[in-house]
């Protein structure tokens, strides 16, 4: 028979093609797919099996989709994410893919992205950075990946199972007793520009962020309830300053000491408009119904700010803003107040992430069971 292309039989095809040693090779056609370079007519036959079966359960990848470079498609997954989530989110998918995914896969076609290469990058960047960093650097490549697979340009995503450092354990939190809460917001009151200290307890007791506190308006606090609504979020990221909404996305409601910070809060918001700011920015001019960036306060340095030179005049070792939210959990764990409402002043999204995160503070409800099961068995 000529080595001419012969007539389509069950959708396959022979041509001339002298690549093989009989010069000839097969090729297939099946709804618009089209291969080549098949040397024996059974291969061409099992690949147009498979493409049918993978087009009949809608698994079917067109390689020519493939073809995208990861570039081009993490460029259009920014493009997705931006006025989705939150600006201080956004910018740091955005310096996390410029400064380490771009540089090595940008050029990289999606389809050639492989999970052999990928756990080569990850072993060199882990080396470099910390173990929390490096899988911080995988999430946004594996992202652009599952979108490349919803897209249906790849099969699956190669970042999956990839073997990761172990993330170093976080310093130890501090947990202030409430005489050293005390202690701490009286070194914060003496200030001559600005009363730091009623902020201070007013988180050491809330549980509040500093972003959610100095966020808080007047018209959300509630003097006679001593309660305060969270719904708002300040946040100062490389780009600059942001409002967003509550964490997680969600308002709560937080309590205080009324005995405590009553007086304080009414000294705090005398004579301001029920929408300005209840901490601003010292001299700012906070004016509720024109709120600017200057009016919202920036977090203080950790070295020589306001908060750590308050730490320093109480006598206590160093310790950061978020040590005080830290504390509000821990007053109202050793007060025995119910782990949901716990939770609730956490602000955690779930109860198990409460849980977890404050497992250390539970080590004495632990040694009680352990004292009632030897007093149980001496019975």
């Amino acid at each position: 028979m000529s080595a001419a292309a012969e007539p389509q039989t069950r959708g396959v095809f022979r041509y001339p093609c002298k690549k093989f040693p009989k010069g000839v090779a097969y090729g297939f056609r099946y709804k618009g797919v089209r291969r080549r370079g098949f040397e024996r007519r059974t291969d061409a036959e099992r690949e147009r099996s498979r493409v049918i079966a993978d087009m009949s359960a809608g698994r079917y990848i067109d390689p020519q989709r493939g073809k995208a470079t990861v570039g081009e498609l993490g460029r259009a997954w920014l493009e997705t994410k931006h006025g989705v989530i939150k600006q201080a989110s956004y910018d740091k998918y955005e310096d996390l893919w410029r400064c380490h995914v771009e540089p090595r896969w940008g050029g990289v076609p999606v389809s050639g992205v492989c999970h052999g290469d990928v756990q080569r990058w990850i072993g060199d960047i882990s080396a470099r950075y910390s173990g929390k960093q490096t899988q911080s650097i995988l999430s946004v490549l594996s992202m652009v990946m599952k979108a490349a697979v919803k897209d249906k340009r790849i099969a699956e995503n190669p970042c999956e199972d990839i073997e990761l450092p172990r993330v170093k354990v976080s310093k130890p939190r501090r947990y202030l007793t409430m005489r050293q809460l005390l202690a701490l917001g009286e070194a914060a009151s003496d200030r001559r520009r600005f009363d730091y200290g009623t902020m201070v307890l007013f988180m050491g007791t809330t549980g509040m962020r500093f972003g959610e506190t100095t966020a808080l308006r007047v018209r959300h606090l509630d003097l006679d309830k001593g309660t305060a609504l969270v719904c708002e979020n300040s946040v100062w990221s490389g780009s600059g300053w942001h409002l967003n909404t509550a964490k997680n996305g969600e308002d709560r409601m937080v309590v205080f000491p009324k005995g405590l910070l009553r007086e304080r809060l009414s000294k705090a918001v005398a004579f301001k408009d029920p929408d300005a700011l209840v901490f601003e920015r010292p001299g700012s001019l906070n004016d509720g119904r024109h709120l600017a960036e200057t009016d919202y306060m920036r977090p203080p340095d950790s070295r020589d700010g306001w908060f750590a030179t308050a730490v320093r005049a109480a006598g206590l070792p160093h310790m950061t803003l978020h040590d005080l939210r830290h504390t509000a959990v821990s007053l109202a764990v050793h007060a025995k107040v119910p782990p949901k409402v716990v939770q609730a002043i956490a602000g955690h999204k779930t109860f198990s992430m409460t849980m977890d995160y404050y497992a250390d503070l539970f080590t004495d409800d632990l040694f009680g069971l352990f004292a009632f099961w030897c007093v149980w068995v001496v019975v």
